[in-house]
């Protein structure tokens, strides 16, 4: 990513305070649809917002330890023990033993889960899909736009805030 000579500007600021609204309102809305999705769609269980995020996160990372998913989801490790643990009660998710490394304990999707995992992202996907076609060319054009600047700095943002990725 090419860097500027000099520090952030004003209207450096202004888009900061514009990207950082629209992602917090596009989470709102990413969050209502997926809480829509769990309620109606292919859990069996009532999941939380929070338990979904971790298994997204536990998607994204297994095998993966607490410590590392507690990270991703930006919560203490004791709580997201808690949350393994009542994730693994569900059978949602499961706890193995690494086969590198006898102290250390893996967490995946349980079987089964990726496919339902990918439904609900589907039904996700279609409800953002309905505002989309509200756009016209241009517009659509200039979200795809700012898509792919978000997608070219995320490693540095990811970076900055402590996480590898």
């Amino acid at each position: 990513m090419a860097k500027s000579t000099g520090g952030p500007g004003r209207s450096d600021r202004t888009l900061a305070a514009s990207v950082w609204n629209s992602l917090w309102l596009t989470r709102g809305l990413m969050d209502q649809l997926a809480a829509e999705q769990l309620a109606n769609g292919p859990f069996a269980v009532d999941v939380t917002m929070s338990q979904f995020r971790a298994l997204v996160a536990v998607r994204m990372l297994a095998p993966c330890g607490v410590a590392e998913l507690a990270q991703r989801v930006q919560t203490t490790t004791a709580s997201m023990s808690t949350m393994v643990d009542r994730l693994v009660d569900m059978k949602l998710l499961t706890r193995a033993r690494s086969k590198h490394d006898r102290r250390r304990v893996e967490i995946q999707l349980a079987r089964g889960m990726d496919t339902r995992m990918k439904k609900v992202e589907e039904a996700i996907y279609s409800g953002l899909a309905g505002f989309f076609a509200q756009l016209d060319a241009s517009e659509k054009k200039a979200l795809r736009t700012v898509a792919e600047a978000q997608n070219r700095i995320l490693p540095d943002l990811l970076s900055a805030s402590g996480y590898e990725e």
